[in-house]
Parts: C-alpha cells; structure tokens; sequence
C-alpha cells in the first residue's frame, strides 16, 4: 500500500519569490545601515567647526580647512579632500570608513558649499586684492608673501585663508634680500641688449594675476639653452609638477593644464595651427572654455584663463597677426665651442641665486607699485597695463622706463615685419607701397596692383600671394595688426557695386598728412 502525504505541494514560484525577497530585505538593510552611518559621520565632520565650506569664482565647491601651520583651501570633489576626510574621520573614530560613505559624505558637503557657502575668488601662486600683492610660497609652513608699495613682507596664510588654490604648485625656496633681478642675465643666451631688457624687466609682471600677459616666444638654434632658460624661468616664478611641458599637441589637454597652473611653460614647439593660434590668443588676453563636467550628464565645467605664458622653439611658428600682436621675441644664440656650459652646471648656479633672485623679484613689483601712476601711458603696445608695468619695472631696475619703451616699440615692428613677411600676400604688398606709397580702389583693382608691381625675381605668384579678391580681402584682414604696427592702415571703405573699397596708406603718406595738418594750425 502506497503512503500518502497530505502535506500541500509547494508553489515553485511562491518559493523563487520568497527566496529572493530575503536578499532584497537584507540589501535595504544594509543601505540603511550605511546612510545611517554616514549621516553621522557627517555630522562629526560639520560639528567640528575647524572646516569652512564654499564655492570659488567657478561656482566649484571647496573646503576650507587648518593642516598645522598652513590654511589650504581643498576642492571638495578631490582625491586630495577625500583623503583627507578619511584621515580626519578615522583619527576620530577610530574606523575605516568605506568608499561610497565618503563619496555620500563629500557629495553632501559640496551641495552645502555650492548652495549655501559664501564666494571667494581663488587663484593659483598669484593674487591682487584690497590694493595688495600676494605670493603664495606653498611650503610647509603655510607661508604667503605680501605686497606694497611700502615693500614685502612674509604672512601666514592664515591670515589670507580664501586666497589661493595649489593645483600642481609645488613649494617656492623661501625668499632673499640684497639680490639684483639683473644678475640672472649671466645664466642666460639672449645677447641683444634691447631683449635683455625686456626679458628682465617683464618678469616681476609675471606676478600680477589680472592683467594681460604678452606671450614670451625663445627662438634659436638647437643648442643654444632655450629649454635651460625655460625651465629656470618656470621654476623661479612657478615652480610645479611636470614644470616645463612637452609640446601642446591636444588643446583639450592645453586648458586642463592652465586651470591647474599660473606660467604656462611649453618647450620645443613646432607647429602653431589655427586652432592653437586662436587658444594661445585667449590665453594672453582672457577667455572662458565651456564644456561638459562628465559625459555622462548635461552639466557645464566653465574653465576661465588668462596665464602668462613661455614657449620655445626652433623657428618663430607663429604666423597669424593677431597671435603675433600678443608676442615678444627673443632670441638665443649659439653658444661658442669655448664658453660651453652645460645645462646642470647653469641649473646649480641658478639654484645657489634662486632665493635671492626671488627676493629681487619682489623688489621689483613693490618699487614698480610706486611709480607706475606716476608714469605716462605712452607705448603703443597691444597690452597697454602689460607695456606700464614693464615700464615701471624697468625704471626699477635702473634701465629706465623711457628706454623699456623705445625697445619695446622696437621690438613690436619687428616682430610685426616678421608676420607680414611671413606672408606672400604681406611680401608682395609691401613690394607694391615701396614704389606706390598708398592705394585707393576695389580689392580686384589692388590684386592686378599687386600683380603688375611684382618683378623678375617673384617666383611664388599666382596662388601663393591670392587665387582671387576675397582670398586676398581675408589676407589682408589677418594682417592688419602686423601692418598697423610698421605704419600702413587698411580702411575697409563702403562697397562699390559688388566690391568693396578699400584704402592703404603707407608710412611715409600718413606723415605727409600728418605734416600737412600742422602746418594748417
């Protein structure tokens, strides 16, 4: 006889429902059990009192905190922070506090600083404000130089606390007195006197953070300490990790570094394209970078630059007027086979001069912060405040500021005669003025113009100078800085039936005017 179980049959699906119900009931738990824990160690952070949360310029949200003797403002979506939250909350309690609970923790803290935290402008080495100059060492001891037209002096950042973000910085030797800013002319290449002074006098404006910076291009043969010069030049006034960087290759890469530097450093640059010629002009005088925070979402990360920049190479690559209008060059020279040093023998000597080569530095600024008001705006250079604090500068150094000036315009039409004959269009327009000395007519009439004045020894007619009117109209519209500065106006002029009307005049014919209008007076 077959026994018979009353007992009901299990429903299979009942069974797979209870049975993954339970882990589901277990996981809610322990997410519980997390927030729980999390909202109390957010709550041991906040009670603390010894962090202050706000957002930046940017709108980024940063944490304001005490490390021994430095005060450091720390971006609170940083690994930097969150290692620091994890120090702090283990020293206090004792545990290891998991990954996602620190990234609940800081996701709420920076939601607190963006919403509810006060604005501080934040600015990387360098800072303006309330009529001082500032410094940032960024050494251990939290130490900040302060300056005035009264003179330097070093102050705990404490005492400064919402000035300064470190990105890549790295700590600065601590400053000297007695040194002359003019001896470092002994460790570098540039022979000509004219950029000597340049060269020396622009470095103390280097250290004001809200004006345009004229771009420093080094050029000259290999060999000749471009690199060396360029790395003590980033290392006396911006010394960081990776210092001088390898040739800009991805402007993606090129902003990323300049929101996490002060002196853009770029060595051995080979090629200037459009697109590079366009972020380098925005990087001497200002602009802003909208782009995705992640790729995952819709928000926008807004990058703002305007940093003094150094870049070196073979050949002088820039071409395009508007870049060159930016541009200072200068120019290093073959070294003898006898006075050969070599780059770590010059690097040894700059080191033992570095402190008070910083120190001179800021001399420089505080004797310039003196006597720049005083001074007449009178260089026609792009960057009017770059032109005067150089000036001022050089009247510091003893070269005066009348002579900083003359080298300055100098240097500005030369390195504006260096754009146009980069050009074939700038070559053959010149060419044409020697002989004709202004134009007046429609672009076609000045194409046959320049067509007509080329002479036996023009080989690269035709389509390198214009293929048609509006290629030489486009030409001509890009070297109208480079022109300005060697004294030929170009007037876009009203249109004529489908042409426009153009009128240049040259030099010569401007002073002709110029003359004949004060003779009327």
């Amino acid at each position: 006889m077959l026994e018979t179980n009353n007992t009901a049959p299990v429903d299979n699906t009942d069974a797979e429902t209870n049975t993954n119900t339970l882990p589901e009931k277990t996981e809610a738990s322990q997410d519980n059990g997390n927030k729980s824990k999390a909202s109390k160690l957010l709550n041991q952070i906040l009670s603390g009192g010894d962090m202050v949360l706000f957002k930046d310029q940017h709108n980024t949200p940063f944490a304001h905190i005490n490390v021994g003797n430095k005060s450091v403002n720390l971006p609170i979506n940083s690994n930097e922070f969150s290692g620091h939250l994890r120090h702090k909350l283990y020293m206090q309690s004792k545990e290891i506090v998991s990954d996602a609970q620190i990234r609940e923790i800081a996701g709420t803290l920076a939601t607190k600083a963006t919403y509810e935290g006060l604005q501080h402008d934040l600015y990387h080495r360098v800072a303006h404000k309330n009529g001082s100059f500032y410094y940032n060492l960024q050494n251990d001891l939290g130490e900040v130089v302060e300056m005035t037209g009264e003179g330097w002096t070093i102050v705990s950042s404490k005492s400064v606390p919402f000035l300064f973000k470190e990105g890549c910085g790295k700590p600065q030797v601590s400053p000297e007195r007695g040194g002359n800013l003019r001896d470092f002319l002994n460790l570098i290449n540039i022979k000509n006197p004219d950029e000597q002074m340049l060269f020396i006098s622009t470095l103390s404006v280097r250290l004001i953070q809200d004006i345009d910076q004229a771009i420093t291009y080094i050029f000259g043969p290999a060999g000749s300490a471009k690199t060396t010069l360029l790395r003590m030049v980033k290392d006396l006034i911006d010394p960081a990790s990776g210092g001088v960087s390898l040739p800009v290759r991805k402007v993606d890469s090129l902003l990323t570094l300049l929101n996490q530097t002060w002196l853009f450093a770029n060595d051995n640059l080979s090629k200037i394209d459009n697109e590079l010629s366009d972020v380098l002009c925005m990087v001497a005088t200002g602009g802003e970078d909208a782009r995705r925070t992640l790729y995952t979402d819709t928000a926008l990360t807004v990058l703002k630059i305007k940093n003094p920049t150094y870049i070196t190479g073979v050949n002088v690559e820039a071409t395009k007027s508007d870049l060159m209008s930016r541009i200072m060059l200068f120019k290093t020279e073959t070294v003898p086979s006898n006075d050969v040093r070599s780059g770590s023998d010059i690097a040894s000597e700059f080191e033992l001069i570095k402190p008070k080569l910083l120190g001179a530095l800021f001399d420089t600024l505080v004797s310039a912060i003196k006597i720049k008001d005083q001074l007449p705006q009178r260089s026609s250079f792009r960057m009017n405040d770059f032109a005067l604090w150089g000036a001022a500068c050089a009247q510091a150094l003893g070269y005066g500021a009348t002579n900083f000036e003359q080298a300055l315009e100098r240097a500005t039409k030369n390195r504006a005669f260096d754009a146009i004959y980069s050009s074939s269009a700038g070559r053959a327009l010149l060419n044409y003025l020697d002989r004709n000395n202004d134009f007046e007519g429609t672009i076609t009439d000045l194409l046959k113009g320049l067509k007509d004045s080329r002479t036996d020894n023009d080989t690269e007619w035709n389509e390198t100078v214009a293929t048609n009117p509006a290629s030489l109209g486009k030409k001509l519209r890009e070297l109208e800085n480079s022109l300005s500065a060697v004294g030929i106006t170009i007037d876009f002029l009203q249109r004529s039936g489908s042409e426009r009307l153009i009128r240049i005049l040259s030099a010569s014919t401007l002073k002709s005017a110029t003359d004949a209008d004060s003779e009327t007076f």
